[in-house]
């Protein structure tokens, strides 16, 4: 599809509506429903609408969205007042992206050592604050940011666009393994939790079929019982969370007969393991890329071109190690500025990610920006001996090549010395191990020392996340 035939509008519309959305889709009269749950039909309606326009309409909303944005940093902020002026940058003069880029990256760091003097005195008139967000603190020391009503509508709006961009039938059955919180002691048993709809914000729009919901801290076997006794529709977890539990499926020689596709969240999907995970489950994969600071960052496009960003929600920038914009196709370090956190505004924050961004047109006709994929974090980076950085993508690759392997994880110690940790299956031995150092000599190009620990089982950081390469050394 190369221009809006308005053909996936159709469709969504066409579907039956959650009940307090009746009256306004002229099913009953009178309807008096939640504000919230108008708040997100509408707001829903307004992003359908919105990617539609040219892209230099999107990108002129943004800067009018960041005009916004730093007049209110200048009157709130004393940390982002203090940079403005020392930069030369205020919201008056603010013409282009060029100007903004005068503002120096925001880092980790600065989030945890001056969260004060970011928060603002005061929220924007009708703004509430609502809860506080961290990260999960794998590698380093949490970040916490405020959520008010307008990220979290914004959040609900995203999300469901999300949902119709991935073409899903919402009255069907979906099983989410994910991380939930201590108080959901229901997703820790191992019959999990069957909820009737799907959970906000999709039940608030749509009619839906029920869900399943389990804690990815759960047995992997606990896990795959759950989806062959369910045998959902759909399925959401983390990357690597479906990477072993397919290759559980196919020892099993296990089938999900009713699956249609696959969502993937909070883990960088490389192309090996969505393939992989795609070819054992025999069902469409689809990427969401998001963050706990900003919420929805990027979805796959609809037409399978790359990834489109949420720019209603988020400015990305693409820059090299200098700060400077990356020719289109070249990967670099992903910047986000958080366009509605008022909360905790988060202006040109370096996120520790990677990515490629792309310039030319989208054929698929949406205004909005692209990215072409994500290729890795910053904690899946490894430190050279010399002390130059190299992606783990490469060794990712070759560890799983060298066979038998359900699951691994990499811990580099010293620049000179690594540990994979290996949850072997059948036939591995000695040769995978010889098989795995080589991979770690030729990558590096230089003596590493290399052992292999084996184990039943790596678990997962207290976020449900899984790190699969952990850099220690200095």
């Amino acid at each position: 599809m190369g221009v809006n035939d308005g053909a996936q509008d159709r469709k969504w519309r066409a579907l039956p509506p959650a009940t307090e959305l009746r009256g306004l889709s002229g099913y009953a009269f009178p309807a008096v429903p939640n504000p919230e749950i108008v708040t997100t039909y509408l707001l829903v309606n307004q992003l359908l609408g919105n990617e539609w326009r040219p892209r230099g309409e999107v990108a002129s909303q943004q800067l009018v969205q960041l005009r916004m944005l730093l007049r209110f940093v200048e009157q709130q902020c004393p940390f982002y007042a203090d940079r403005m002026r020392s930069c030369g940058l205020n919201a008056a003069s603010l013409k282009s992206l060029d100007d903004f880029r005068r503002m120096p990256l925001l880092t980790r760091k600065d989030l945890q050592d001056s969260a004060d003097l970011i928060r603002p005195r005061s929220l924007p008139s009708g703004t509430r604050k609502t809860k506080e967000l961290s990260t999960s603190g794998s590698t380093s020391s949490p970040v916490r940011v405020q959520s008010t009503s307008v990220t979290a509508a914004l959040w609900f709006a995203c999300c469901v666009r999300d949902f119709i961009w991935a073409n899903v039938d919402p009255q069907a059955t979906l099983v989410s393994l994910r991380h939930f919180s201590d108080s959901f002691t229901a997703a820790r048993t191992p019959e999990g939790s069957k909820i009737s709809t799907w959970g906000p914000p999709m039940s608030q729009i749509f009619a839906t079929g029920s869900s399943f919901v389990m804690d990815v801290g759960m047995d992997p076997d606990t896990q795959l019982a759950l989806l062959l006794r369910t045998d959902p529709e759909y399925v959401l977890s983390y990357p690597s969370n479906l990477d072993l539990l397919g290759t559980m499926l196919a020892e099993r020689g296990a089938r999900l007969s009713r699956l249609k596709q696959i969502h993937t969240i909070g883990e960088v999907l490389p192309d090996p393991v969505r393939r992989k995970i795609q070819d054992v489950f025999q069902a469409r994969v689809w990427d969401l890329y998001s963050s706990v600071e900003v919420g929805y960052i990027a979805s796959q496009c609809p037409s399978g071109h790359g990834y489109h960003v949420y720019d209603e929600n988020v400015l990305v920038e693409v820059v090299d190690d200098d700060g400077r914009p990356c020719p289109s196709g070249e990967s670099g370090r992903v910047v986000l500025t958080g366009l509605v956190h008022y909360g905790t505004p988060l202006i040109r924050y370096d996120v520790g990610d990677y990515a490629v961004a792309l310039d030319e047109p989208c054929p698929c006709g949406r205004g909005l920006s692209r990215l072409s994929h994500i290729i890795g974090r910053q904690r899946g980076q490894l430190v050279r001996p010399d002390g130059g950085i190299m992606f783990s993508s490469r060794l990712s690759v070759a560890i799983r090549d060298a066979g038998a392997i359900r699951q691994f994880q990499v811990i580099q110690h010293e620049r000179d010395r690594v540990e994979v940790i290996v949850v072997p299956m059948d036939g591995f031995g000695a040769g995978q191990e010889k098989r795995i150092a080589e991979a770690f000599q030729r990558e590096f190009g230089c003596p590493v020392k290399v052992s292999v620990t084996r184990v039943q089982r790596i678990e997962r950081t207290p976020g449900g996340k899984y790190l699969d390469f952990v850099c220690k050394a200095k």
